[in-house]
């Protein structure tokens, strides 16, 4: 036989064997990957499993400059808003402005080098007074001697009176499930003591009435972080329960998601479960110290439909009272960023899975495939982020939640990079 029938025979058993293993396996699709989950297109990569809050700043705060009362005007040289040192490397943030007397126009904002280099230039058009959302990034090139610099110029006269920096929202929160709770709250309440909630998308109870409302998405722009929870005793982040509705998030224990804050002074950050006519108070935070705290939520299993480690979710058993307060503040102080991080389930056909495969980004900024096997009861897979640069995934099956392995190594120490339709599950043939 020649070389050439040699070839030709060994490239079509090649192309059977290959079309024999894609028939065999189905890709999972972005959008049936329940959680917090973001598709970044740029780099390439689809960020799941989302664990603790990256940091902006090394030292770990979300910078918040008060009432710098800079005034901005038309044809005058760039504003100095504040100098930042040890900002992380290649990092997306959202710079919010509270603006007041302002009279219109174009808003230029600079991410600047302290020697006056600019980095970045942003612009925005904003009005006479309220919030103002600018999108930036830091260089890859920063380190822990590196100090920024914001400056701020506009076409019409107007006064910053603050200055708010922090990780850019939608990379947090961007879950699709039926009644997501997600997003950063910064509740305001003023003397009038009036409900006045700005949060991303989900549900919420009325403090007075008790009903439910929907908040529309378009509410809440990318950044915008208005008022502060201090002094008051009301719901600051609720969800539904019932069938198909709460969170569906992978957990240790009894838990829901990971709960990180930054508080002030003296407060009460109690996690409350009232879908019972029991109130059940769990985690119970009193006082500081001032700065960023977390937990993992662990509210009465007695009061969840949770086995174990695996997917938390809430029931209903009460039709006229069937919500979770997850989070209030009462006392003296004031919680200002509330943050919830649920993480993936990948909802599986049941009876079909074998084995489910993914490529991922290690530590060495190289795709590393990673392949584990389901048992043929699994109706889903959980994706659980539990320490820095670990992932380990779960099989949900009619039992509980048995873990499947742990990929050690991801290259983002609060969630795993995903090769974009990598994710393949092998299901037996016909």
């Amino acid at each position: 036989m020649s070389r050439v029938a040699r070839t030709c025979i060994l490239w079509l058993v090649c192309m059977v064997d290959a079309g024999a293993l894609a028939d065999s396996a189905t890709r999972v699709q972005f959008e049936n990957i329940e959680g917090a989950k973001r598709w970044d297109r740029d780099a390439g990569t689809w960020e799941l499993a989302y664990g603790g809050p990256l940091q902006l700043f090394r030292d770990g705060r979300c910078l918040q400059s008060e009432a710098p009362d800079v005034v901005v005007r038309p044809g005058a040289p760039a504003m100095s808003l504040g100098r930042f040192p040890g900002v992380r490397p290649a990092l997306s943030f959202t710079c919010a402005l509270e603006l007041a007397q302002g009279q219109g126009g174009v808003l230029t904002l600079q991410l600047c080098q302290t020697d006056g280099a600019i980095i970045s230039e942003r612009m925005a058009t904003f009005g006479a007074d309220g919030w103002l959302s600018v999108a930036c990034q830091t260089p890859p090139d920063t380190d822990d001697d590196t100090a920024l610099e914001l400056r701020a110029s506009a076409t019409g006269q107007v006064t910053v009176t603050r200055v708010v920096l922090s990780r850019r929202f939608e990379q947090l929160f961007q879950a699709d499930t039926p009644f997501p709770l997600q997003g950063m709250a910064w509740h305001k309440f003023g003397a009038s003591d009036t409900f006045s909630p700005h949060f991303e998308a989900g549900n919420y109870r009325h403090h007075r009435t008790g009903d439910w409302r929907g908040l529309c998405p378009t509410e809440v722009r990318d950044g915008i972080a208005v008022g502060v929870l201090n002094k008051s005793y009301y719901p600051l982040l609720c969800t539904r329960l019932g069938a198909q509705a709460g969170v569906p998030v992978p957990v240790r224990g009894a838990g829901g998601c990971r709960l990180c804050w930054r508080g002030v002074g003296e407060y009460t950050l109690p996690i409350i479960s009232d879908s019972v006519p029991t109130r059940a108070y769990k985690n119970e935070r009193v006082g500081g110290p001032d700065g960023w705290h977390d937990t993992e939520l662990a509210l009465d299993p007695n009061f969840l439909d949770s086995s174990g480690n695996g997917i938390w979710n809430g029931f209903r058993e009460y039709d006229w009272q069937c919500g979770t307060t997850l989070v209030t503040n009462y006392g003296d102080g004031a919680i200002d960023y509330l943050v919830l991080l649920p993480q993936n389930r990948i909802p599986l056909p049941p009876g079909t899975a074998r084995a489910i495969s993914l490529r991922y980004l290690n530590q060495a900024r190289q795709w590393t495939a990673f392949t584990t096997p389901i048992p043929d009861t699994a109706k889903a897979v959980g994706l659980v982020f539990q320490a820095e640069r670990r992932t380990t995934l779960w099989s949900e099956t009619e039992t509980g939640w048995q873990p499947l392995g742990t990929i050690p190594d991801g290259v983002a120490p609060n969630r795993l990079l995903v090769e974009p339709n990598s994710i393949a599950v092998s299901v037996p043939p016909p």
